[in-house]
């Protein structure tokens, strides 16, 4: 390996070491923004460390083709170290700013689209349903006027079929009658 290549790789390790600084603060702020707790903490933690191994082997794979030194180890160390003396409390409150200004525009834009789309929809759904109370009360009133007016004539017409309705409403109650000793003497229990 050239002096150029471990160069590279040493320069590439201090980059992936300060990289994890970076996620491990936007980690922080995911978890204070979010209060996660328990098995998220988990779930969560794994991902940062796939994230962080597949960043350092790739970087190194792509500078000096996966040889593993020592000097990777301390450049990587040494890439977090410097992140976290130097840049790690400017970060982390430009972070959580920025997610507080992610978070406010994006409750912005969801509060525009309820106002573009969902209050015409609520404002048409009151005019319809309005509309059809409307309507349904003017049909009721409509036809109450109409039976008013027609009862009389109705009652007149009816008159003389009140025999034949009395007669039909008497045999029904002694058909139900019967229908229901029958009933009473199939299922009564000697």
């Amino acid at each position: 390996m050239t002096l150029s290549t471990q160069w590279i790789t040493l320069l590439c390790m201090i980059g992936s070491g300060w990289m994890m600084g970076v996620i491990w603060d936007g980690y922080r702020v995911l978890i204070h923004r979010f209060s996660l707790r328990g098995w998220t903490i988990t779930v969560v933690d794994i991902m940062y460390w796939l994230v962080c191994v597949s960043l350092v082997f790739s970087l190194l794979f792509y500078s000096n083709w996966g040889q593993l030194r020592v000097y990777v180890f301390v450049a990587v160390i040494g890439g977090y170290t410097i992140y976290q003396y130097w840049f790690s409390a400017t970060a982390f409150h430009v972070m959580k700013r920025t997610f507080a200004m992610i978070e406010l525009i994006f409750y912005q834009f969801v509060r525009m689209l309820v106002m573009v789309i969902g209050g015409p929809i609520y404002w048409l759904w009151v005019l319809v349903v309005s509309l059809l109370s409307w309507l349904w009360r003017l049909a009721r009133s409509i036809a109450t006027i109409v039976w008013r007016l027609l009862s009389p004539l109705l009652r007149w017409m009816a008159s003389p079929l009140a025999p034949l309705i009395r007669w039909l409403n008497r045999m029904a109650r002694l058909a139900w009658g019967r229908v229901k000793r029958m009933r009473d003497w199939l299922f009564s229990k000697r």
